[in-house]
């Protein structure tokens, strides 16, 4: 066990380039980033011990200096927020109060969404969809059909006027810029009516010229069947399924020329052209855990099982190979703006349960 990843010191690594890879979005070559630890720990039990479990599954961010981590807190309903200098716990109830967080996106500092469920068991096994609006001062509550869909896992938006948030039991909710609606014209897939299966919206990504896909995976018995769709025409279209191209559609990321990234343990990270055409990038089979880049040519790739980070040039692939010794239990998101890295994971330690922000620049 690597001590320093128990105490909330920053720690560098210094990681040396094999070839000069400068993105085409800043001067900094990305195969040179130094990277920083930070330790994320929820204080806010009532007796001011730590809560047992800090469990900051995503991130994601505005800027390097505005960046959001949701996840699962064992004490209550706090994320974390990080200003460029430090990360800092934000409560987010009332009135946003779920047991646990999904994903965090954002069109701005004073325009952030948070995603999740709220509800037990006992109202439902996955409980129901909770959204959570931040205007830069009051995390609130946003209206939604009461009890209408289950939990929320992705989200994802184009313009203010025009997001998207899916879920479990095909929950698949659309904003307007006024309100949120239940989308209902979903054509699921032969699979998704048998008895007894379940149909989980995993993933929605786009780009700002209207490439915007969504993939989802149905389990039924011990199996498992995946299905891709793209936004066209103002309707969601099935267009690919892992019958006819052998891929899985989980963890999406949408390049702005156009181009879906694509992966998952045990698969190899591809390239969908938008016109039928998919190309493995990898020879060897990753466990990705999460795709992010800013372009064609400047994508991190996030795989765990070991933990593995990689670079993707448009060419090549280059692996932080010093990261592979940090002692993690899992790592699970990746963001990038162009010119920095963030990734979250955690750990356990003592019988805490800690998120690990690893931070490249």
């Amino acid at each position: 066990m690597i001590k320093y990843i128990f105490f909330p010191l920053l720690i560098l690594l210094l990681i040396n380039a094999s070839c000069d890879n400068t993105n085409s979005e800043g001067d900094k070559n990305p195969r040179e980033y130094t990277f920083t630890f930070d330790t994320l720990v929820s204080i806010f039990r009532p007796d001011g011990s730590n809560a047992y479990q800090t469990i900051m599954n995503h991130i994601w961010g505005n800027s390097s200096d505005d960046v959001w981590a949701s996840g699962h807190v064992s004490s209550g309903d706090e994320i974390f927020h990080y200003d460029g200098i430090s990360w800092s716990p934000v409560q987010t109830s009332p009135p946003v109060s779920g047991w646990m967080k999904g994903e965090v996106y954002g069109f701005g500092p004073n325009n952030i969404w948070i995603i999740g469920a709220r509800g037990s068991s006992i109202d439902s096994i996955y409980g129901y969809s909770i959204i959570g609006h931040y205007d830069g001062n009051n995390w609130e509550k946003a209206k939604i059909p009461d009890e209408t869909g289950r939990e929320l896992l992705t989200i994802w938006g184009k313009n203010p006027n025009d997001i998207w948030a899916g879920g479990r039991e095909g929950t698949l909710f659309h904003y307007d810029g006024t309100e949120w609606k239940l989308y209902e014209d979903l054509e699921l897939p032969g699979k998704a009516s048998i008895p007894g299966s379940i149909f989980k919206i995993e993933a929605i990504a786009g780009n700002d010229s209207n490439d915007i896909y969504m993939g989802t995976i149905v389990f039924y018995d011990i199996y498992s069947y995946n299905y891709l769709y793209k936004y066209e025409n103002s309707k969601w279209n099935m267009i690919d399924s892992g019958f006819v191209t052998d891929k899985y559609f989980i963890n999406l990321w949408v390049s702005p020329e156009g181009n879906l990234y694509s992966g998952l343990g045990g698969w190899p990270f591809s390239r969908y052209d938008g016109n039928g055409n998919w190309t493995n990038l990898t020879n060897d089979d990753l466990s990705i855990s999460n795709i992010d880049g800013s372009s064609d040519d400047n994508i991190f790739v996030l795989a765990w099982n070991p933990f593995q980070l990689f670079h993707y040039n448009g060419i090549d692939f280059y692996e932080y190979k010093e990261l592979n010794d940090v002692d993690i239990a899992t790592v699970t998101d990746v963001w990038t703006d162009g010119n920095e890295v963030f990734v979250t994971g955690w750990f356990d330690h003592e019988g805490v349960t800690k998120t690990l922000i690893i931070h490249g620049k």
